[in-house]
């Protein structure tokens, strides 16, 4: 956020104040003349102010209101105001309520024409439709504040969501104007315009002061900006306070201007730096070379802005004098330097080999940015350092520019360059050549010119062909030299390794035998440096196979070959040989195939052969101490036998599944039970297609007769059940846990007035007449009719008894809805719950006092007026088709 003027602004007020100075001195006439600020505050909404209802409306006008005291608006008094639904208040009559931002003509004064001498806070065709105006002045004369606030504003007519809220604030005797924001939940949006205007009209189409936008703004007095589109923030204050009177000794600062060196000849702008802005004043520029201090009057330079150019480091000062009080100030010096003519240096011989380096350089400045230039071709993409490496013949200047000299300043210097071409020496092979120690190598170069052969200890005498052959390890080089210009290349090096011829060896070094389905692994056992190798077999060479290492499960002849650099050997031949694997079949004697879960008979037999020995599997793993020829199976699973002949040839058989009876595993349920004395409870055993037989057992004792799949039980106890399925297999269930409560002993009534009374339980339920009494769940219980009652009450394991019948008949009340058709509520008056008994259906309603619904139901036995006030209600039933029956008053009461 800005806070005072920008410089934009600066520039243009003191413009302004020099054309008007000769025409008045009081303060600011026009709305240029006043000085914009933007600060942030707390919004508050305005509270007990009057209302202005005809603006609360699209495009609606206010009358005439005032303002309690006179404010002083462009150089005229005022005491009252008009307000406008589209975001603007004037001080002028009759303005033209559908004048929109877009055009400067709107600005002026008259019904038919503009808006007059306003302030714009956000003129748009926004609309009071959901919202509020109202306004109060507040304070004490002679700092009264006048305050008109819009609430809830549409940013637009056609929406329907407040967008924002804000308050337009005249302050008496300094004559300053706030605008302050709120944000509302709205969304901004606009018709007829391209956005709104922000900002004062001082009565004419060329008279006002606009903001550029709503969050960090300008303001201008040139441009009418209708363009804004965003809401300003919560708390945002605009301010326009008018300025005064130059008087006694100005006060002046140094002269705003540029802050980095400009170019030479080019027109910059320097202006006034008032330290107060205020009105009425005269100026005289001054200059001098910089640093001399012999400042001379500028001829016609009388404005407070100065727009002028330079060749040379120039100080400037503005005399500024007071036109009432006639005196004057000058202010301290500001001082522009130029962009100077950048010198250009090289570092050596400016014709040299293109492998060579040549570093073209410039001085060092921060503030500077550079630009190489080849005078032939222009600019020199990327090259934009204080240095430049060129690799081509031409000739070199440069540019240097800074953030006040966009243009720069071309160097007077210029270097010419020369790039002799130089030859690229290289030799094949590179970077190495191994060779036996017996044989040499063949080293060949490439590049135009004279060649000369190099190794570590220096020139080769006599090597001065395109080749050179040596059988002696070096490192070797290749100078090439251009005869015509004298530019030579040296290469890289390519590096001659003499290695020692390998020898080579298997291991194993004889035939070797491997079972059929496994594979052995040739392993290489040769001497000598930097060795490859190559796997062939009876067909040649074996692609891929070129490891040290040969695994292999297939028969036949197998060699290698081994090479260091250029040299050979080949090793013996190795055959492979590939032994049959043993035979491993397992047979069942007994059960073929079922594993009786107590009383298996199942024998598995394995293949029987000289010099075979056994290992038994279950799913895979090893049966500890299954080691012989057969295996009694005891459990069901996937058995398997791996067998190992004399050769250590191993086989595993095809696998063997033995199962348990198909027969599911008996179950008892429910499994752990209680229930209460006197009740029975009957017991299942799940069923099975493969069941035949079953036979009950409690605390593990037979229970004689007990066949059949179900048991009915009435004592404690652990039960359970033993089945026979198809296969002959018996089988247990697990015990189900029956435990048998005592009833709780059986209740006794006795009768305190009347109120009715049982010794302590766990739970209790009273009943009359053998119909359970809604909410009646105490161990008293206070009787409204004459009846037979009993009660019902619970132990702590849940079990149950009755009470013998007790007969109540001293209250002479009995069933008054079976005598007479009504329908009963009871008790009442009531602290918290209403009972209703009614023989037929009905719909309930009740009313308070007020005639409020208080609820509605239908058929309810129970009401609960806890929570409801105090006070006399209105219950109201009616039959399904709607007619009354009747009306009772119950009473509410607390206490």
């Amino acid at each position: 956020m800005k806070s005072g003027f920008t410089l934009s602004l600066s520039i243009a007020l003191m413009m302004f104040f020099s054309s008007v100075i000769s025409q008045s001195y009081a303060q600011a006439t026009t709305a240029a003349g006043y000085y914009f600020s933007a600060k942030s505050g707390t919004y508050s909404y305005l509270s007990g102010g009057t209302s202005v209802s005809a603006v609360q409306v699209d495009d609606g006008l206010s009358g005439s209101i005032s303002l309690g005291f006179t404010f002083r608006y462009c150089g005229v008094d005022y005491t009252n105001i008009y307000a406008s639904s589209n975001g603007w208040i004037t001080f002028g009559s009759l303005p033209y309520i559908y004048a929109y931002p877009g055009s400067t003509s709107y600005l002026a004064t008259g019904s038919s024409s503009g808006i007059g001498p306003a302030v714009m806070a956000l003129w748009d065709d926004v609309s009071g439709t959901s919202g509020t105006c109202t306004y109060t002045s507040t304070g004490s004369a002679p700092n009264r504040i006048f305050t008109i606030e819009f609430k809830d504003w549409l940013w637009d007519y056609s929406t329907t969501t407040p967008a924002i809220s804000f308050q337009i604030k005249l302050f008496e005797t300094t004559n300053v104007i706030q605008i302050m924001y709120k944000q509302e939940a709205g969304t901004p949006y606009w018709d007829y315009t391209s956005g709104a205007t922000i900002g004062i009209g001082g009565g004419s189409s060329t008279d006002f002061l606009a903001l550029d936008n709503s969050a960090s703004p300008s303001a201008s007095y040139t441009t009418l900006y209708t363009s804004i589109t965003t809401k300003p923030p919560s708390g945002q204050i605009y301010e326009f306070a008018p300025l005064p009177n130059c008087s006694g000794t100005p006060s002046s600062l140094a002269p705003l201007g540029p802050a980095a060196k400009v170019c030479p000849g080019a027109t910059f702008t320097l202006t006034e730096n008032p330290g107060f802005l205020s009105l009425g004043k005269t100026y005289q520029w001054r200059s001098s070379p910089a640093g001399l201090g012999t400042f001379t009057e500028m001829t016609g330079e009388t404005n407070s802005t100065l727009n002028t150019s330079i060749t040379a480091n120039t100080d400037f000062r503005l005399v500024t004098t007071c036109t009432v009080s006639g005196l004057s100030s000058t202010s301290s010096t500001k001082t522009v330097n130029v962009v100077g003519n950048p010198t250009i240096s090289a570092s050596g011989p400016v014709s040299f080999c293109s492998n060579q380096l040549l570093r073209l350089s410039t001085p060092t400045d921060a503030a500077y940015t550079y630009q190489w230039i080849n005078v032939a071709s222009g600019s020199i993409a990327g090259a934009t350092t204080v240095n430049y490496d060129p690799t081509a013949t031409g000739r070199y200047t440069v540019k240097v520019m800074s953030s006040g000299c966009a243009a720069g300043v071309v160097s007077t210097d210029t270097i010419n360059v020369t790039v002799k071409p130089a030859p690229t020496a290289a030799i094949n092979p590179s970077p190495s050549v191994t060779i036996c120690s017996s044989e040499s190598a063949t080293l060949t170069g490439s590049g135009t010119g004279a060649y000369q052969w190099y190794n570590i200890t220096g020139v080769i005498a006599g090597a001065t062909s395109g080749s050179y052959i040596t059988s002696t390890a070096s490192d070797y080089t290749l100078v090439v030299t251009n005869t015509t210009n004298g530019c030579s290349d040296t290469s890289d090096i390519t590096k001659v390794i003499s290695t020692p011829a390998p020898t080579v060896s298997i291991f194993p070094a004889d035939s070797v035998s491997v079972c059929t389905g496994l594979s052995t692994t040739l392993r290489s056992v040769s001497t000598g440096l930097g060795l490859s190798y190559q796997w062939i077999d009876a067909a040649g060479i074996m692609a891929g196979k070129n490891a040290d290492t040969l695994g292999t499960g297939t028969a036949g002849d197998y060699m290698l070959i081994v090479t260091a650099g250029s040299c050979k050997d080949t090793s013996n031949n190795i055959k492979v040989k590939l032994l049959p694997l043993p035979a491993s079949v397992i047979t069942s004697v007994g059960s073929t195939k079922v594993v009786c879960p107590m009383n298996s008979d199942m024998v598995l037999e394995a293949t029987l052969a000289t010099g075979y020995t056994y290992q038994w599997l279950l799913s895979g793993a090893a049966i500890t101490g299954a080691t012989a020829q057969k295996y009694s199976v005891a459990v069901p699973g996937t058995y398997a036998v791996k067998i190992t002949d004399a050769f250590g040839c191993i086989k595993i058989s095809d696998t063997f599944s033995a199962v348990f009876t198909p027969s599911s595993n008996p179950t008892v349920s429910p499994l752990d039970l209680a229930f209460c004395d006197g009740k029975s409870l009957t017991l299942y055993s799940n069923a099975d297609k493969y069941y035949v037989g079953y036979q009950w057992y409690k605390d593990g004792i037979l229970t004689p007769g007990e066949t059949f799949p179900t048991s009915n039980i009435v004592a404690s106890g652990a039960y359970a059940v033993e089945i026979t399925d198809s296969f002959n297999c018996n089988t247990m269930s697990a015990a189900s846990v029956a435990t048998v409560y005592d009833l709780p002993v059986k209740p006794l009534i006795t009768q305190t007035g009347t109120q009715l009374s049982t010794k302590p339980y766990v739970t209790y339920q009273w009943y009359r007449n053998g119909k359970a009494i809604s909410g009646a769940d105490k161990r008293t219980y206070d009787v409204i009719f004459d009846g037979t009652y009993n009660v019902e009450v619970t132990n702590v394991n849940g079990c149950f008894n009755m009470s013998d019948d007790f007969l109540f008949q001293k209250l002479g009340i009995r069933n008054t809805v079976a005598e007479t058709g009504r329908a009963y509520l009871y008790p009442n008056p009531s602290r918290d719950k209403i009972h209703i008994e009614y023989s037929k259906s009905f719909r309930l309603s009740v009313n308070d006092v007020q005639g409020k619904l208080i609820l509605s139901d239908k058929d309810t036995t129970e009401i609960d007026m806890n929570g409801w006030a105090d006070g006399l209600y209105f219950f109201t039933l009616r039959d399904n088709d709607g007619k009354l029956i009747q009306v009772e008053k119950v009473i509410k009461q607390s206490n």
